[in-house]
């Protein structure tokens, strides 16, 4: 996935740092935030790219996160948690089809707190897991 970041949380004005993130599994906690120019709260990131399945089936997505997060899945938004919370998880059921690449934008927001982004998915048949990099492409 496309990751950009910005030293904010509001997205305003450019990012402050693009990289490509094999998967959505971000605690930075420990790390601080997601690179040295933006601060450890009060910033925000916007992952783009695509996820494809291997089977046509409805998925279970979860978002494990703090403060807020907002998902999309071909356009449509089906996560909106944009009320700041400490960490929580976040479930939306989306039809998805074997190998289809579905358009994906997920944008957390830090303010302040552990800073927790998570991405997985389950469905009939697999267990809950973060979406791996296999199903992920960036934008």
């Amino acid at each position: 996935m496309t990751a950009r970041s910005w030293a904010n949380d509001r997205f305003d004005g450019p990012p402050a740092v693009t990289t490509v993130d094999p998967v959505i599994n971000k605690s930075y906690r420990f790390d601080g935030s997601p690179a040295v120019s933006i601060p450890a709260d009060h910033f925000a990131t916007r992952w783009t790219g695509s996820i494809r399945p291997l089977y046509s089936r409805p998925y279970t997505l979860t978002a494990v996160s703090d403060d807020t997060v907002r998902l999309w899945v071909d356009g449509r938004l089906v996560i909106g948690s944009t009320a700041p919370h400490e960490a929580r998880t976040d479930r939306a059921s989306v039809a998805l089809t074997a190998g289809h690449r579905h358009t994906l934008r997920v944008e957390p927001t830090e303010r302040t707190g552990e800073a927790h982004m998570k991405l997985l998915w389950s469905s009939s048949g697999q267990e809950q897991r973060i979406v791996p990099r296999s199903a992920l492409y960036p934008s």
